[in-house]
């Protein structure tokens, strides 16, 4: 499942109810990460719990449908999944949720519920993590991790269970911030706060990340798929984008209407209209400028493909196109 998003990575409070309810939802997630300019800068959640009832836990299905998302909140281990139990003793589709932000070497990983702590211990130690005095496990460096450890050691250089959860985070990571961390969090920034809200509590997947290298310059677009009514249902996306004025945001509005109708995408040479299905836009508006579009799309990763590709509507890396192809898309004109 999209592994550039994997290399990009290398890169309300949480109860314990299930099923997209406000304790599973993307709101309790972002309640257990403390508010930093590097934890906002990247955001990956999914509500495995829901995934997993929609799709089950076979392997064999990782790329058919609602599946490909399942574990997308700690999307640095889909990788691994074949063999990532039986090293780590992690079971990624028991866990309620996944949450997984920053930049390496700062990234953070909550695995939420569904772990046994002295399985992850134990199996993490016999592949040479050792134990702090404050109970953090210290990984290997990668390079010096042998076999398929070398395939998750960089993302989990430092890992801590407490109680059913397992933290983990890179190098230079603070697992302070993760699980109950004090001060701010990612739900009381407004920023934040406001995609979160735009993209719906029961969405099932969803990233964040900051606007730079989009030409238009938004502040943050996060992109979403909600919780369907069923496996075999339409998988409908939700795109919010937040805007530093509401100038900004008025010009996006436009464009992204005509974009949505008739645009032209550079990475298909199709017109986005014959993957983003029954397009709405709403101006949302607040203090962040939010605007929200809507569609079906009969493939469920598609936002989040054209938001790692910088190539969602009318919000383009122009500097990737050449001029010709620059004149026919919306935004970069």
């Amino acid at each position: 499942m999209r592994p550039v998003l994997a290399s990009v990575l290398v890169t309300v409070a949480a109860g314990c109810s299930t099923g997209g309810t406000a304790g599973d939802g993307l709101e309790a997630a972002l309640a257990r990460v403390a508010d930093t300019a590097n934890n906002r800068s990247a955001i990956y959640y999914d509500n495995t719990t829901e995934l997993v009832t929609l799709t089950g836990k076979d392997l064999r299905a990782e790329t058919n449908g609602y599946a490909q998302l399942r574990g997308q909140g700690a999307i640095v281990l889909l990788s691994t999944l074949a063999f990532l139990t039986a090293d780590s003793g992690i079971k990624l589709f028991d866990e309620n949720y996944a949450i997984s932000t920053g930049t390496p070497p700062n990234t953070l990983m909550l695995i939420a519920g569904g772990q046994d702590a002295s399985l992850v211990t134990g199996r993490l130690t016999k592949e040479g993590w050792k134990k702090d005095a404050d109970g953090t496990l210290a990984g290997p460096p990668p390079l010096a991790a042998g076999g398929s450890t070398g395939a998750y050691a960089s993302f989990m250089r430092q890992v801590r269970t407490a109680n059913s959860d397992v933290l983990a985070g890179g190098s230079a990571a603070d697992l302070g911030q993760l699980g109950s961390p004090p001060g701010k969090t990612l739900a009381d920034d407004a920023g934040i706060s406001a995609l979160a809200h735009c993209l719906g509590n029961n969405v099932v997947a969803a990233t964040i990340f900051e606007g730079n290298g989009i030409t238009v310059a938004p502040t943050e677009v996060a992109v979403g798929i909600s919780k369907p009514a069923s496996a075999s249902a339409t998988p409908h996306a939700v795109v919010c984008v937040s805007w530093p004025s509401q100038a900004a945001a008025g010009t996006y509005v436009s464009n992204v209407r005509k974009a949505l109708a008739t645009g032209l995408s550079p990475a298909t040479s199709g017109r986005f209209s014959t993957q983003l299905l029954h397009a709405t836009v709403t101006s949302v508006g607040g203090s962040t400028h939010v605007v929200k579009w809507q569609a079906d799309t009969p493939v469920v990763d598609t936002v989040f493909v054209m938001q790692e590709d910088r190539a969602l509507p009318a919000l383009q890396d122009c500097s990737q196109l050449k001029p010709a192809q620059k004149a026919q898309v919306i935004g970069c004109g």
